[in-house]
């Protein structure tokens, strides 16, 4: 599928108040690449808490549903791209979901696909320069 180029594990974070999600995710993700280290939150609150905490941080992508708890989805982002400048971020979306347009970032619905996980993951690896070469 892909030639690996780094040592280092990909680091994920999710978002998410759906446990359940979050498995899923952490799932395919080790799949693909058995050192993906995924951590979980289940309020952007706690999530903007624990990276301030952490900073510098160390995060290759951050996958954000659409509707989460005590935060808009709009105040996550704007809190959570000054916390963690340069990562990237895509939003796992309910089908019934409105993201507001001003949101300019990648967008899956879910039940997320192994291939839309995929998509996501190989997307990141490419960003690091952990990867350079794709097969058929």
């Amino acid at each position: 599928m892909f030639q690996k180029l780094s040592r280092k594990s990909l680091q994920i974070a999710i978002v998410d108040p759906s446990q359940a999600d979050a498995n899923w995710l952490k799932l395919v993700a080790e799949e693909i690449d058995p050192r993906t280290e995924l951590t979980d939150y289940r309020t952007g609150i706690a999530a903007l808490q624990a990276w301030k905490r952490q900073q510098p941080l160390a995060l290759d992508l951050i996958v954000v549903a659409d509707i989460l708890p005590m935060l808009s989805l709009k105040e996550f982002l704007d809190q959570a791209m000054t916390t963690c400048p340069g990562v990237p971020f895509v939003i796992a979306a309910e089908p019934i979901s409105s993201i507001p347009h001003a949101v300019n970032l990648p967008v899956y619905l879910k039940p997320l696909s192994t291939d839309e996980v995929q998509d996501m993951i190989l997307s990141a690896l490419r960003r690091r320069g952990a990867i350079h070469v794709l097969a058929a």
